[in-house]
């Protein structure tokens, strides 16, 4: 088995380039491009040993055989790390050969390398040569230095007979150089003997190159200890970049240099002991090449072949190595780093290596509290995808302050916010600037709407995409496929698609259109790109993430006694203080700003995909569906449905009754999707086709009615949004229900009233602790990213093919509430996978917010309560059969 590829935290923060040690070999991310490298090494030293044993006789301008291995890959992918690593392994494997120190096993097992020796010279990185430079001359000259440098260190000066040729070589050579060059350029003025004397001068350098190789080697050799006979000896020249070398010819484009280098290094560089490593990007290589053939033609047409043949020629395909993607089994070592990066990750994981999603993942949270959707089976937008990108998101991140994630102070806040603050910059123009730059009109549209207000932006996102695609729902879907169905048997004749009902274009504004319209834009005509998506959803979650955090901790520094007194008994504190009226405008403030963005509804008609289809009956023990196919409702969203749910309630009714009974009226008005919509201010008035509370006051009973009109929408999800904004529901359907006890004369009225006032102390009192423990958002909504994917993936869960739900009256034993836990268990489960990914416990945790929300707890209590199960599962089916006699079935089904 094969060990991990890593990257160590240390060397990526080195500042980019890595230069991995010989002993990081079996682990390094490189470990089969270094692999492939020794096999071209190899043949390279077989072509040089066959050479001189057989090519003697022959001019140097014979050996074709190619002396390069090219590091190839796009910028940041860790092009100059390899090509630099693997050049100082050479240097160590030569340093074997002199002083017997111990072999690197990339080479020591094979004979090939046995007495070779590889003497390098710097780098050259070709994108910071200046026009006036040549890479030819910076060869000779890096030579000359280290000769230089060498005889200065040697005890025994360079032999006079040597240093004396070995200088001349050097002069010769730079002189037809630089006389060949300058012809190249100005030509006029010059006899035809002279034209004649430097069309020759290039295979006259050639030769004399290879001499002064021979001649360089055998000098930086001679005084090496000679444990071992050398057999050969290789000059390795390192060139980085050579794509976007910039040069010009004359006043020709900035295509000049990276031919000028190719040609260079085919010219000259290409003789017997010479090693060339060069690193570049193919597509700049290619783009520069055909540049400069199409430059060379005049315009013409027919460069392209020409062009392809040249690199092919000076790199052919069997000496690249081309650089590894960082695929998922890339794992990453934060190692004992003297940073301390990600310490309580560390320690809450127990390891210390990481996949590159759980490290930037973790290491986003860590100084953002930003937490991302996690699919093993696809990459996150936000992983990198090169060596550099990783390691610009990774030294970005460890820049930001560290600070206390429970927000204990103000200091604690301000660095959350500068982090975050600082993060969404980066969001807006490394997306908006950099990603997106090639597609202007992606990029202008987020610039558009990036500049409107957090609070608006999402109408102008629905309002552009939602005309062009079917309205949301399974109703609708459902529809336009039996439709089309007909319109193929022949029944229907007028166009499916422009029928009226799915026009969307004016469709109003909701969290749930918004992730509709975000889903739709790589969908339907809009094509949109997934880094477009991408940027939208990053955007979003960073921003409404601090809105969301600020306003929890400023309701956190407000008391209970204050708390209570502000939002539930609605009391003008008489001098409440500069600090406390800031906060309270901050909390208005941002929970405005998450109200608007929540919109009508979070999930709306998407909860149609979330609840099985649902038949009834009104006797129990009625099967008449057994044998029946009828397609049920869809229960999850349905428009436009007046009902009514009734409770009694007796004097002799126990605090703890009247507790359990308020929960089941809670609960069935928290489906309506404008619960909140009630005028609490003037309950007297009961208004028209819409959600109204009634008193039916007997002389020994009475019973509480809750009335949904024409206009009213009925949603499982609905509470989703109400449990964020329970302060203002609490408030008003405390009054609605408890203001005409307090008026109607009734002798158990005012008891009455005090239990329902105990049972609103109990609701207010748990709500309150929740939200203070671990805010009032059930689900994470301020978290796009989070909340779309999960919509996303319940939806793409969905089956035709699960059972349909039947309910009955007065049933004892009805599946309604088990199979709504189910359908709230599946948003938990979800969430407890990111916790798993994150490592986040207690009050952090995201399945437990969901588990300890008080509506979530009643849903058990209510299950539990025999008769809050039946009255609720009656409700269920009165609104189900109304449904289905709206669609006629029951003239389907036979009685008995």
């Amino acid at each position: 088995m094969s060990e991990e590829k890593l990257i160590k935290l240390e060397q990526l923060l080195s500042n980019g380039i890595v230069h991995e040690g010989y002993k990081d070999l079996n682990t390094s991310i490189f470990s089969v491009l270094y692999s492939r490298g020794k096999n071209l090494l190899r043949k390279i030293i077989e072509d040089n040993s066959d050479w001189k044993q057989y090519g003697k006789n022959q001019k140097n301008t014979d050996f074709e055989r190619s002396n390069i291995i090219s590091f190839v890959g796009k910028r940041g992918t860790g092009k100059t790390s390899a090509m630099l690593s693997f050049k100082d392994m050479l240097d160590l494997h030569t340093s074997t050969q002199n002083y017997g120190i111990e072999q690197i096993e990339l080479f020591s097992e094979d004979p090939n390398f046995k007495n070779t020796k590889f003497y390098t010279l710097d780098c050259i990185d070709a994108s910071i040569m200046e026009e006036s430079e040549n890479v030819f001359i910076l060869v000779l000259a890096n030579m000359f230095a280290k000769i230089q440098h060498y005889a200065q260190g040697e005890a025994q000066k360079i032999r006079e007979y040597d240093n004396r040729m070995l200088f001349q070589k050097f002069e010769k050579i730079y002189e037809d150089y630089v006389s060949l060059n300058s012809s190249e350029t100005v030509s006029e003025g010059y006899s035809a003997f002279e034209k004649m004397r430097n069309a020759g001068s290039s295979q006259k350098i050639r030769e004399n190159f290879e001499e002064l190789v021979k001649l360089y080697l055998g000098t930086i050799d001679s005084n090496s200890r000679d444990l071992m006979k050398t057999e050969q000896r290789f000059l390795v020249i390192t060139l980085d970049d050579i794509d976007i070398a910039r040069r010009k010819k004359g006043d020709g484009k900035e295509n000049w240099g990276t031919y000028k280098i190719m040609s260079t290094i085919y010219k000259y560089l290409t003789v017997p002991g010479v090693i060339v490593l060069t690193a570049y990007d193919y597509s700049n290589l290619q783009e520069r090449c055909l540049s400069f053939f199409e430059n060379e033609n005049g315009n013409k047409g027919g460069f392209e072949e020409a062009t392809l043949q040249f690199i092919e020629k000076v790199f052919p395909i069997y000496s690249r190595l081309y650089m590894p993607a960082l695929e998922d089994e890339i794992k990453i070592d934060i190692g004992s780093n003297r940073w301390n990066i990600l310490h309580d990750f560390r320690t809450r994981t127990n390891r210390h290596i990481f996949s590159l999603k759980e490290f930037i993942f973790a290491m986003m949270y860590d100084k953002t509290e930003v937490c991302f959707d996690y699919d093993e089976m696809h990459k996150h937008f936000i992983e990198p995808d090169t060596l550099r990108s990783l390691y610009n998101m990774t030294e970005l991140l460890h820049k930001l302050d560290e600070y206390n994630h429970l927000l204990e102070s103000k200091a604690d806040l301000k660095k959350f916010q500068e982090n975050i603050e600082w993060v969404e910059e980066d969001c807006n123009f490394r997306y908006k600037e950099e990603i997106l730059v090639k597609n202007k009109k992606e990029s202008d549209l987020l610039n558009l709407w990036m500049q409107e207000p957090i609070d608006r932006r999402g109408e102008s996102i629905v309002k552009a995409i939602c005309s062009d695609i079917l309205p949301l729902g399974l109703d609708i879907r459902r529809l336009r496929e039996e439709e089309m169905e007909e319109s193929k048997r022949g029944i229907k004749t007028e166009s499916v698609q422009d029928g009226i009902k799915y026009d969307n274009s004016h469709v109003a504004y909701s969290y749930a259109e918004l992730v509709h319209s975000i889903f739709h834009m790589t969908r339907d005509k809009q094509k949109f790109s997934k880094k477009f998506i991408f940027c939208l959803l990053y955007s979003y979650t960073l921003h409404l993430t601090e809105i969301y955090k600020v306003y929890q901790w400023s309701k956190r520094q407000i008391n209970k006694t204050d708390f209570m007194a502000i939002y539930r008994d609605k009391v003008q504190l008489s001098d409440p203080g500069e600090e406390l009226r800031g906060r309270m405008a901050e909390i208005e403030k941002s929970y405005h700003i998450l109200l608007a963005v929540t919109g009508r509804t979070i999930c709306g008609k998407w909860a149609q995909y979330f609840f099985p289809d649902v038949t009834a009956s009104a006797l129990f023990g009625n099967n008449n569906y057994t044998d029946i196919r009828v397609r049920g409702v869809l229960l999850g969203y349905i428009e436009h449905q007046p009902n009514e749910f009734p409770l009694e309630f007796s004097p002799d009714d126990t605090e703890e009754q009247i507790l359990i009974k308020v929960k089941a009226f809670i609960f069935v008005s928290m489906l309506n999707v404008t619960a909140l919509d009630i005028n609490y201010e003037n309950v007297g008035s009961v208004k028209a086709d819409s959600t109204n509370i009634r008193w039916e006051l007997r002389e020994n009973n009475c019973t509480l009615r809750l009335v949904q009109g024409s206009k009213d929408d009925y949603e499982l999800t609905a509470f989703l949004k109400h449990v964020f904004s329970y302060t203002e529901y609490f408030c008003k359907y405390e009054d609605l229900i408890r203001n005409p006890l307090k008026s109607c004369g009734k002798p158990y009225a005012a008891d009455l009233d005090r239990k329902i006032g105990k049972a609103f102390d109990q609701l207010w009192n748990d709500y309150y602790e929740w939200d203070r423990a671990y805010g009032n958002a059930i689900i994470p909504f301020y978290n796009l990213d989070i909340t779309y994917n999960m919509i996303k993936k319940n939806f793409l869960d969905y089956s035709s093919e699960i059972p349909t739900l039947h309910i009955q009256m007065n049933d004892e034993n009805t599946l309604f509430f088990l199979e709504y836990k189910r359908m709230l268990d599946k948003f938990k489960n979800y969430l407890k996978k990111i916790d798993q990914v994150y490592q986040l416990e207690g009050k952090s945790s995201f399945g437990e917010i969901m588990s300890e929300c008080p509506f979530y707890k009643m849903i058990n209590e209510l299950q539990a309560d025999s008769s809050s199960r039946i009255a609720v599962s009656n409700y269920i089916c009165s609104i189900v059969m109304r449904k289905m006699e709206d669609r006629g079935l029951f003239e389907e089904i036979p009685v008995g």
